[in-house]
Formats: C-alpha cells, sequence, structure tokens
C-alpha cells in the first residue's frame, strides 16, 4: 500500500464521476450499454450516414470515445477487430460498478479503507452493504471495507463468506471472481521484513532488484524532515552482505532538493529507469535513464519522445534482452475512454484509466512508436508497475480495472507472441501478495523462487516496508525456466573490463549486455534447452567467443559462472581523439534534448561502424610516402562554399563548416567550429546535420575508408555532446575518393583530412 502523502506517480488522488463531467446521471446496465456503444465507433470503419453530418465514426475522425484526439506520433494505431471487442465488452461490464462510486461517496469511505474495523463500523457497514436502496458504488465500498478488515485481521475465510453474501445486482460476477482470488489462499508463501537497515520509521517502496540478487534500489519518503529539506523522495542502493542482511545509503549522485524515485533498472544492472525533477522533462511525468559509468552514475537524461511526452508517462521496466521498455501513460488512443489522470474524478479517484505500452529500441538509440498492450491487460481503469521477468514472457503489472481485494492488485500475465497485444487472461496472484489497500513494485528472482514488493500487508516499521514473498505463490511462477550466465570480465592484471556483449542462437542475435565498468560483472538470462554462442568485445582487445549449452543434459545448475579474461591486442594503437567530457557535464545538464519528427530519425539514423582496422593491419606511420603506383583521384576545390551531401534530399537553404584532423588521427585540428554548428542547431530546431568525413590518400583504401568513418562518428558523438539529438545528425565516411586539394605536398594533405558539416535548413 502507498501511504496517503506519497506524491507524483504513485499518489493516488481522487475527484468527480463521469456521470457528473458529462452532465448526466447514468447507472446499472444503462450505463455500460450506452458507454461502450459510443467507444465502439471508434473500431467502426462504416461510412457516414449522410455527407458533411455529424454523425461521423470517432475511427474516421481520429478521436477517443471521450473526444480526445489520438496523437499518431505519440502511439501506434490500435488494433480493430472483433475479438477486441469482445474483451473490451468484458471489461467494461466487470468494471461498471466502480464507475458509479461519487467523489462524495469515495471521502465518506475513506476512513473504512485498508483497516481493522470496529464492531460499530462494521454495523453500519453492513447495514449499507445489505441495503438495495443504496446507490451500487455505496455497497461496492461497504463490501470491500468488509472483507478487507477480515484480510488485515488475516481471516480469509471470514473475508471470503463476506463476499459470497454479497447478493448485489450487477456485482455477480465481480463477487464470484473475488470469492475464487481469496479461495486460493496464501499457501506456504510469507512476508518476510528484509533485514538491515532497508526499512526503517520512514517510508520505504518502489524497490527494483537486479538479476544478480546482490543489490536492491528503492525510493525513501522522508515525512519527518529528518534526512532531507525540503522533505522529498530519495533513491537508496541497499547491497546485500554476506549474513543475508541488506545495507543501504543514499545516491547522492542521483537526489536532488526534489523529489526523485527509481522505476526500473536492466538486467545486467548497469542502467536505470528513474522518475524525478530532472532537468530535460517534456510533460505531467516523464522517465529519465542513468548509466554507470567507471566514475558512478551519469546525470539521469530524459528518454526521447515517443516514449516521453507531454502527458503522464512513468513506471517503466527493461526488458531482459535490453531491446524494449515497458511503460505506463495517460496518453490518449488507447481501447477504452479517454480519462486523464489527476484532471477528473472517474470510478473511485484520479488515477485516470493509464495504460502500459511497450517501445522498440532502433539500432540507432531511438525508440519505435509506443505500442498499446491490449485489451486483454488494459483495463477502463488503471494499470501500474509493470515488470517483464527475465524469461521475457511473463509480465507482472498492478491494476485497479480487473477484479480484486481492493485498489491496485498484482496480476500475472503471459505474451502469447510478438505482437505484444495477445497476452493470456491476467490472474490476480492473490493473498499472499494482494490485500485490501493498493499493492504494487512486485519483482520476482530471476528463478521465480522468490520476489520483493512494497507496501503495509503485514506490521511494519513505517508507513510503508519493502518485504520478501518465499515461496512464491503458484499463481506468480514464471511461465518458463530460465538459465543465468554470469561472471566477471577482467584484464590480465585483473582490472574490470566494461566489455559489449552478445548472445546469439541459431545464428540470430538474441539480446546485448554489457559488463560492469566498476567491478566487471556480467550476467546475461538465457532460455533453456538451447545453444548459444557468447561474444565478448572491447577496444584494443582480442575478441573472446565461447560456447554455452542451456540443454538438460549439459545444464546442471541453473546458473552457469564463466569469468573471462580479456588478452589485450599488443598491436592496438587507437587514434588520439579530442576530449570533450566537460563539454557533455556541461551542456547536457542545461540543454533539454528534443528529437524532431519520426520521417528525420528514418532519413538520418547513425551508420554502425567497424573497428579501424584489423589485428593483421598494423597501424600507419606518419612518415609514409604516397605510392607512386596508386592511381590518385583528382582533387576538388577547397570546400568554401556549401555542398550539397549526395545522401540528402530536398532542396532546403544549407551552410557548410570544415571541421580539420591531425595526420592518422581522431584528434580534431578546430573543434570550436562545432560548438558554433551547436549553437545553430538548437536556435533553429527544425534544421538537421550532414557529416561527411575525408582522409588523405596515406596507406590502403580500406584502411582509410574506416578512418573517415570514424572521423564522421568523432563529430557525431561531439554534436550529441554538446546536446544535439542524435536524430537530427547523419554521417558517413567517404575515405580518400573525394580530395579537397592535392595529396603529393603536406600543406595538400592537411587539407584533405577534414569533415565537411552541412546545415540543412527545415
Amino acid at each position: 500500500m502507498y501511504p496517503d502523502h506519497f506524491l507524483r506517480a504513485k499518489k493516488l488522488d481522487e475527484g468527480g464521476t463521469l456521470a457528473e463531467r458529462c452532465g448526466m446521471r447514468l447507472t446499472g446496465l444503462v450505463f455500460v450499454l450506452l458507454g461502450f456503444a459510443v467507444h465502439c465507433a471508434a473500431f467502426q470503419r462504416k461510412p457516414a450516414a449522410q455527407a458533411g453530418s455529424q454523425n461521423r465514426t470517432l475511427a474516421q475522425t481520429g478521436e477517443t470515445a471521450e473526444g480526445i484526439p489520438a496523437d499518431s506520433a505519440l502511439t501506434e494505431p490500435v488494433a480493430r477487430d472483433e475479438s477486441k471487442l469482445k474483451v473490451m465488452r468484458e471489461r467494461i461490464l466487470l468494471f461498471q460498478p466502480r464507475t458509479e462510486i461519487t467523489e462524495a461517496t469515495h471521502d465518506q469511505f475513506l476512513e473504512f479503507q485498508d483497516r481493522v474495523l470496529t464492531q460499530e463500523q462494521i454495523v453500519f457497514l453492513t447495514k449499507i452493504a445489505e441495503s438495495a436502496p443504496e446507490p451500487l458504488g455505496r455497497r461496492l465500498l461497504a463490501i470491500e471495507a468488509l472483507a478487507g478488515s477480515e484480510i488485515k485481521k488475516g481471516n480469509l475465510k471470514g473475508a471470503q463468506e463476506i463476499w459470497s453474501k454479497a447478493k448485489v445486482p450487477g456485482l455477480e460476477k465481480y463477487s464470484a471472481t473475488v470469492v475464487a482470488i481469496l479461495a486460493s489462499g496464501k499457501g506456504d508463501s510469507k512476508l518476510i521484513n528484509l533485514k538491515g537497515n532497508i526499512n526503517t520509521d520512514l517510508a520505504e517502496y518502489d524497490a527494483v532488484q537486479e538479476l544478480s540478487g546482490k543489490r536492491i534500489y528503492f525510493t525513501r519518503y522522508d515525512q519527518n524532515l529528518r534526512l532531507s529539506d525540503p522533505p522529498g523522495e530519495d533513491i537508496y542502493l541497499a547491497e546485500k552482505q554476506t549474513d543475508g542482511s541488506w545495507k543501504a545509503k543514499p545516491m547522492t549522485e542521483l537526489n536532488t532538493k526534489s523529489h526523485e524515485s527509481v522505476l526500473g533498472v536492466s538486467a545486467d544492472g548497469g542502467s536505470l529507469f528513474l522518475f524525478g525533477n530532472y532537468p530535460g522533462s517534456l510533460g505531467s511525468g516523464d522517465i529519465f535513464e542513468s548509466k554507470l559509468t567507471a566514475n558512478g552514475w551519469s546525470r539521469p537524461a530524459p528518454l526521447p519522445k515517443p516514449i516521453n511526452s507531454p502527458h503522464f508517462d512513468s513506471d517503466a521496466s527493461f526488458s531482459p534482452d535490453g531491446r524494449s521498455v515497458i511503460f505506463v501513460s495517460d496518453r490518449a488512443g488507447g481501447y477504452y475512454p479517454y480519462h486523464a489522470r489527476q484532471k477528473e474524478f472517474f470510478a473511485g479517484g484520479k488515477n485516470g484509466n493509464t495504460d502500459l505500452y511497450v517501445s522498440f529500441r532502433n539500432a540507432d538509440g531511438s525508440f519505435s512508436l509506443p505500442r498499446n498492450l491490449g485489451p486483454i491487460v488494459n483495463t477502463p481503469g488503471s494499470e501500474r508497475n509493470p515488470y517483464l521477468h527475465a524469461d521475457g514472457k511473463t509480465l507482472y503489472f498492478s491494476s485497479e480495472g480487473h477484479p480484486g481485494l481492493g485498489g491496485h492488485d498484482v496480476f500475472r500475465t503471459v505474451r502469447l507472441d510478438d505482437t505484444w497485444t495477445n497476452w493470456s487472461e491476467p490472474v490476480n496472484l492473490g493473498p499472499a501478495v494482494n490485500g485490501p489497500g493498493d499493492d504494487s513494485g512486485f519483482r520476482i528472482t530471476a528463478h521465480g523462487d522468490s520476489g520483493i514488493i512494497s507496501g503495509s500487508l503485514i506490521e511494519t516499521k513505517g508507513p510503508s516496508d519493502i518485504f520478501m514473498v518465499a515461496p512464491l505463490p503458484v499463481q506468480a511462477k514464471p511461465q518458463d525456466e530460465v538459465a543465468i550466465l554470469r561472471g566477471n570480465v577482467k584484464s590480465a592484471n585483473g582490472a574490470p573490463v566494461e566489455a559489449n556483449i552478445k548472445w546469439n542462437s541459431k545464428g540470430k542475435e538474441e539480446g546485448q549486455s554489457r559488463s560492469r565498468p566498476d567491478t566487471g560483472e556480467y550476467l546475461i538470462p538465457l532460455a533453456v534447452n538451447r545453444q548459444y554462442q557468447i561474444e565478448i568485445e572491447k577496444e584494443g582487445f582480442f575478441k573472446q567467443t565461447f560456447p554455452v549449452d542451456t540443454t538438460a543434459a549439459k545444464l546442471k545448475a541453473k546458473e552457469v559462472e564463466i569469468p573471462v579474461a580479456m588478452k589485450a591486442d599488443p598491436d592496438y594503437k587507437p587514434p588520439k581523439s579530442e576530449p570533450v567530457k566537460e563539454v557533455a557535464n556541461v551542456e547536457l545538464a542545461k540543454t533539454p534534448q528534443k528529437d524532431g519528427p519520426a520521417k528525420e530519425q528514418r532519413e538520418m539514423r547513425p551508420l554502425l561502424l567497424p573497428d579501424i582496422r584489423t589485428q593483421d593491419q598494423p597501424a600507419l606511420k606518419p612518415d609514409i610516402k604516397p605510392d607512386p603506383k596508386k592511381p590518385q583521384a583528382t582533387p576538388q576545390k577547397p570546400e568554401t562554399k556549401p555542398v550539397k551531401p549526395e545522401t540528402e534530399p530536398g532542396s532546403g537553404a544549407m551552410k557548410t563548416r570544415v571541421v580539420y584532423f591531425s595526420s592518422n588521427s581522431l584528434r580534431m585540428m578546430n573543434p570550436g567550429i562545432l560548438k558554433l554548428v551547436a549553437k545553430n542547431l538548437k536556435a533553429n530546431p527544425k534544421s538537421r546535420v550532414m557529416i561527411e568525413a575525408h582522409t588523405d590518400s596515406m596507406g590502403t583504401g580500406k584502411y582509410n575508408r574506416n578512418l573517415s568513418e570514424l572521423r564522421a562518428r568523432q563529430v557525431y558523438l561531439y554534436l550529441t555532446r554538446l546536446g544535439i539529438p542524435g536524430s537530427r545528425i547523419g554521417y558517413r565516411g567517404i575515405g580518400e575518393k573525394r580530395p579537397a586539394s592535392n595529396n603529393s605536398t603536406a600543406k595538400g594533405r592537411k587539407l584533405n583530412r577534414r569533415a565537411v558539416v552541412t546545415i540543412i535548413s527545415g
């Protein structure tokens, strides 16, 4: 349960009913049928009855059922078919009683929720629950409060009996569902308060555990003004000690004087999703990412559009392969009638009808249009806190739209295909995890033997504590078994190496990860009964590859530990690079990044570059002379005038700047020119830039092509660190083919070692 003073993303506020907002009083089945009939218009493609009339379908107008435009730049269009409509009918009918809770009723029943009732309160609520003239919304809240009191006392049979006797017209199916949830019982599952200083007399919640099991990131709210002034939410890291206890400390590099909380952690432990008042926010709530470096956690940077938007966006979770992100948003364009979070009272509160979405990471680091997870998972109510298990299929989330024990309950569903809209029917995890209040933030271990959750289901040290759930109830188990490959990547002298890791199966890349820069640890979740090829790469070291077999005959345990020793390449001599760290530290904190349209992202996608040379190709010497037998390209006129790049269509106005490089190096001779380019781009947000890099004719053509590509990328990286989104930058290497001057002289070669930066007006 969340204490009632928790702020921002986690505060469950209240507000006016749908009937009051529309100036109508609709109850019972009339409300359901009318509401659904209106919304179904959004899923029809029938022509208008009369040309020019206002009876066009909502699908034709591009609006949701509540008349809110569905922004095509923020979400994929939802699927329109009979199977989805059937699910929607069922969801709306089940949710209908909750839509009849008025704001006045909600306020009256606050004192009865999520607590053990007095005898006087029980008598009062029993009369309401059994009184036919009472409005359906009041009867529902009375029954929930009575049953909730029994759950708080540990009397599940008593709670089950209350719901079984609830003979309320319109609540029959809802009551039967709750009775089945209570009948599932707790089994052997227990909630265990974590040892150490992780739980205090303050409020701890939003706990996310690394897949390694070694670290827990969580949020602490200082309601007593002792640890922060002004009071706020801060992020903490707890590390597991040898005796099984947890030692927590604040993450000072991520905390501010305002509020921030942790949302998710990547499978490799190298990235965190955060929610906070950091620079670069786009709307009423945004998702930020911080990455682990050798010097600690990086400055939080907002995820770009279309994940972040002017709407409420939060509760982000990484997929185990690092390729997708599941998150929560109240943006328009879902399957059910639109209700904005915090702006109206609907169905017992101001939670809106936040939905779960998925967005896929593209090769250039940008994200696809978010896809609604569909009407099986999402409901007319609010869904929150998604967590995708290491098997990549089992999704845990909280919902107030599916029948439950009160507030938001935790559910489990399984992804059935790669559309990400077809799921198994969500299953309530039962009283072992859920209670009469709001339950959220459920996470489980890779092997599904235990989990963690925050709340006040049992006695706590403060308003909310973090608990371990062990063993997991049967209905909470993940769909597939997972094998964990772990180890450390280190150099010959034992120093940790931050390396890129890929795993392939049947010739197809299954995922990417990286080892921790501070310890060299790596961890990869793998499917069982598969054969994998693991590739570990780091610039300056020889590539390491090895097979891993997770078939039952080869896998003696659920985990495989393989330490990796990286062997340095003695011939490796990286080109000297222009340092830009200071620019990144200053400018990225001040400059909010705003990506351009999706069309620009497609046209300006950066290249994926190979290494500058292979092991059998020695580094170039500065004193290499031109090969007289090698044909020399005809020099072009020095690029003092704008030159339209071959790869850029269009006829917008252009400005060209030239950056020069040292011989056989990535060191820029005049990097200050790029600050002027960045200033121009910031002043003209619709402009784009194309980078084409060149070399002199020293060395082989292949080497020069690679060197030119790396020079182009160096300029690209410099501009991104000056605050220019990568989606506005295109680049490529030309090699030695288009010289600006003659390569037979030192002066001519100096003019040829360049990158031409062309600004194209929007």
